[in-house]
């Protein structure tokens, strides 16, 4: 087994992220938390090898990503602001990890509700990871636009075919 600084860090993160959301009460939000963190971390990590990016930075983002929506009960306006102010908090407290680092991962929480817009390559992973974990949940569902363009341009990235159960009937 890995044991290193980084990974170390994570491993605790993960323990202490899926414990707190283990705890929520209502349990259909509880299953939502628990299986799309687990999804944005997984598409996550692929998007971060094929990107080459700093593969532990961006796998805390994404464990992190909606930490304001579940642990500050933050709604879709506020929760990606919350959320950055929350995971600075958490990763402070870790000890794991540098300021650079702590910095780039709040950026990329902060920004990853910001479809719409271009930014760090970190934060638009996290946001191409978070249609994708969405999307493969929910996969019938309407997306917008913005969010429609980020999902066939990542499944292209990644060659995950694009088609609905749906459309295969």
């Amino acid at each position: 087994m890995l044991s290193d600084h980084k990974t170390d860090g994570y491993a605790k993160l993960s323990e202490q992220t899926f414990s707190r959301y283990a705890r929520i009460v209502n349990p259909v939000l509880r299953t939502f938390a628990i299986e799309h963190t687990a999804m944005t971390v997984s598409f996550m990590t692929m998007i971060a090898l094929r990107r080459n990016l700093d593969f532990e930075s961006a796998r805390i983002a994404a464990l992190l990503h909606d930490a304001g929506k579940f642990d500050l009960n933050e709604g879709s306006a506020r929760h990606a602001a919350a959320g950055a102010l929350r995971a600075e908090e958490l990763l402070s407290e870790s000890g794991c990890f540098s300021q650079s680092q702590i910095d780039s991962i709040c950026e990329a929480i902060r920004l990853h509700s910001s479809k719409d817009q271009i930014d760090s390559p970190l934060a638009e992973a996290l946001k191409d990871a978070d249609v994708l974990a969405s999307w493969a949940v929910h996969p019938d569902d309407p997306l917008s636009q913005v969010r429609q363009k980020r999902l066939e341009k990542t499944c292209a990235e990644l060659n995950i075919p694009l088609q609905t159960p749906s459309a295969k009937k």
